[in-house]
């Protein structure tokens, strides 16, 4: 079943909701330049007195930014303009683990299937323990702000044994089960990832997956695995998404030291 569909913000028929007549204005105000990409939207408090509205309708119109992948919410720092273009397409912009959470949280989620599975020797090599050792697998399907017909990702998820009771636990409305599953260990466990090994590749998107996603065989595609680690270095969950190339593009930004 897919999530319902948000109406766009450049069509909004004759009497939009106040909240949406605001998203409006701020997304022309970011597509003019005045709120440039990277750059903080004013104060929750400050917008209320520039519009004349309620804080609700306030952080409202900023949920439907960010619904569309135009804002990030980023406590306490503020409200931050990640992007200047259409619905269609999610850029990925990471700088940090709190980056990471916070696009995960980000788009409607949906574990499809979840189930303790013995690792292969395929499974076994690329997360290094040993064949036939349970982990518990997720799949996830996830949708953009700018399509709820066809999802724009599938992942799997690998968690580790000693997790596997905080995995069951995991329920799916529009928050990603890896911020759950990192916010649950740090609750029960005082662990939580330290690092993240990433490899991002391009492939071809074909048979079963291609019908998950609802493209045609040969459609680009974006493939994304995240080993995270606690501070010992012992894995804790792999992440290995898929996504539909014509609806993300991937960006990172490195701070170099002197």
């Amino acid at each position: 079943m897919s999530p319902t569909p948000h109406s766009s913000l450049d069509n909004l028929g004759s009497r939009p909701p106040k909240h949406l007549l605001l998203a409006q204005s701020l997304l022309a105000d970011i597509r003019r330049g005045r709120y440039p990409v990277e750059s903080l939207l004013p104060t929750e408090e400050a917008l209320c007195a520039m519009f004349g509205v309620s804080r609700f309708t306030v952080r409202s119109a900023l949920s439907a930014l960010q619904d569309r992948g135009y804002v990030r919410k980023q406590r306490p720092i503020g409200t931050r303009v990640i992007a200047d273009r259409t619905e269609d397409q999610q850029t990925i912009r990471l700088t940090s683990l709190g980056d990471l959470v916070q696009l995960a949280e980000g788009g409607q989620q949906m574990i499809t299937a979840s189930a303790d599975i013995a690792a292969d020797p395929t499974l076994a090599t690329t997360i290094g323990c040993a064949v036939g050792q349970h982990w518990r697998h997720l799949e996830v399907l996830r949708w953009t702000g700018g399509n709820k017909e066809a999802p724009a990702m599938l992942s799997h998820l690998w968690i580790h044994p000693m997790y596997s009771g905080v995995a069951q636990d995991l329920h799916l409305n529009r928050i990603s089960p890896v911020v759950i599953f990192i916010e649950q260990i740090g609750q029960q466990f005082g662990e939580r990832p330290s690092d993240i090994q990433q490899t991002v590749s391009a492939f071809n998107i074909r048979g079963q997956l291609a019908r998950a996603l609802q493209v045609k065989n040969g459609t680009p595609g974006l493939r994304i695995q995240r080993w995270f680690r606690n501070g010992s270095g012992d894995l804790i969950l792999y992440a290995d998404g898929f996504y539909n190339g014509l609806l993300y593009k991937y960006q990172t930004t490195l701070h170099l030291s002197n």
